[in-house]
């Protein structure tokens, strides 16, 4: 009779597998989401908060490092896979209410909301994690096995692969990179030749800021929060941009078209 060879699990190879692919999940999800828009868009200076983008990419790398060990931590995949996905999901609905000023009028709505989120949160985050936790108890299979190298890569290629498409769902459509490239041209332009331009010409105080620096950002939904008057057609098409100086002060340009001059009006406070 043959004697059959039983591996046990390695904890210790599994969890540093998953701080090891976590990281480089984060690394590439960080590296597509923050410099995808710079090599689109060279020269324009892009407001991509809340460090900047090498800030961001560290940021993103250092939580994905920390998800892949809690993914990776418990012996059973399922419970790990669950409990961090619940985790997660409650992280992000916390994160997100911070921003609510008080628990009163709309900050209690969004309270609200924000619970009824967490359980679709929950369900889209499992499979992601999902996945994770598989290449990891597979990376871990073959240190088991003693497979070579050659054969532990390409699960890891595919999901780092996939995470980089993921990214490159966060980026500004070509619709929003040609008109942040127009305003970015005009604002240029208008340093330049210390000339204000028409669509400018109503802002208040656009001249006192001419030679500050910017940022800008774009924005396709939820505009109509800067109570910019607008005309009713086209509506679904209507979209932002955004200046925000050094300075504090902050410029917002709706564009009803790109070929048309945006309406635009002047924040020392954006509304949110």
């Amino acid at each position: 009779m043959r004697q059959l060879r039983i591996s046990l699990p390695n904890n210790r190879y599994r969890r540093i597998a998953g701080l090891v692919l976590g990281a480089l999940v984060g690394l590439v999800f960080g590296l597509v989401s923050q410099l995808g828009d710079r090599f689109a868009l060279p020269g324009v200076p892009l407001y991509q908060p809340p460090f900047g983008p090498p800030g961001n990419i560290i940021m993103v790398t250092l939580a994905a490092a920390f998800l892949g060990v809690l993914v990776a931590w418990p012996v059973s995949g399922i419970k790990g896979t669950f409990l961090v996905a619940a985790g997660s999901a409650a992280a992000i609905i916390a994160v997100s209410l911070l921003g609510a000023k008080d628990l009163s009028g709309k900050g209690l709505v969004q309270t609200v909301a924000g619970i009824a989120l967490l359980l679709p949160f929950w369900g889209m985050l499992v499979p992601v994690l999902g996945a994770l936790r598989w290449v990891i108890d597979a990376l871990e299979e073959a240190q088991r096995d003693r497979r070579p190298l050659w054969r532990r890569v390409p699960a890891t290629l595919a999901l780092l692969l996939v995470v980089g498409l993921v990214g490159l769902t966060t980026l500004y459509p070509e619709r929003g990179r040609d008109l942040l490239r127009r305003m970015h041209a005009t604002l240029v332009t208008a340093q330049t030749t210390g000339d204000i331009p028409p669509a400018m010409e109503p802002v208040d105080r656009f001249s006192a800021h001419l030679d500050d620096s910017f940022e800008l950002s774009w924005e396709g939904q939820s505009i109509e929060r800067f109570r910019i008057p607008r005309p009713g057609r086209n509506f679904d098409t209507h979209s932002a941009v955004i200046a925000r100086y050094a300075s504090g002060w902050s410029l917002v340009c709706v564009y009803i078209t790109a070929e048309e001059p945006p309406l635009c009006r002047s924040f020392d406070v954006l509304p949110r």
